[in-house]
């Protein structure tokens, strides 16, 4: 699927996008700016402009903001109309949000959505963060994948309370 089709589909369904351009794109620039603020050389913004992606791009031009991090060179399109700053920091921060629904998904067990409405998983995920909070809360520590292997035996039967609290090493619940 050609990327222009793929990005207007986005705009279609109402869906913001920050996305990576790879490989020094083939670029046809439309407009550069707006100038770029102090906030935004901090984060590490070099360029912003609007632009044609491809030599057949024929839809509208996408935003594309150039970011400079660790001696590497950044090419981020979207259709956010915030700072550039704000553009560089929502790049930054996927990594984070993979890792927390990795989490969710290897440690918590929550591979699959129960549900396909928006409330529905909203729900999902409150109940396996209140339950990774009252795990810590009854553990002292952040739930691991070893802590639900042991809950998962003493669920299954395979180890009683006392073998699991020993286990957790939880002083104050064995004997």
């Amino acid at each position: 699927m050609p990327q222009e089709t793929w990005v207007n589909e986005l705009r279609e369904i109402g869906s913001s996008f920050v996305i990576r351009i790879r490989n020094e794109p083939v670029m046809e620039i439309v407009s550069e700016g707006p100038e770029l603020t102090d906030a935004d050389l901090a984060a590490g913004v070099t360029w912003q402009g609007l632009v044609r992606l491809g030599s057949k791009w024929a839809g509208p031009p996408l935003r594309v903001v150039r970011v400079e991090i660790d001696e590497h060179t950044l090419m981020l399109a979207t259709d956010l109309e915030i700072e550039a700053e704000l553009i560089a920091l929502i790049y930054r921060y996927r990594w984070q949000v993979e890792l927390f629904f990795k989490w969710l998904k290897c440690i918590l067990g929550c591979r699959h959505l129960l549900a396909k409405s928006p409330s529905g998983v909203a729900i999902q995920v409150y109940c396996a963060l209140i339950a990774a909070l009252l795990l810590q809360v009854f553990t002292g520590k952040r739930p691991s994948k070893r802590v639900m292997e042991l809950i998962h035996f003493f669920f299954l039967g395979y180890i009683d309370a006392d073998e699991l609290a020993k286990l957790l090493k939880l002083e104050k619940y064995h004997n």
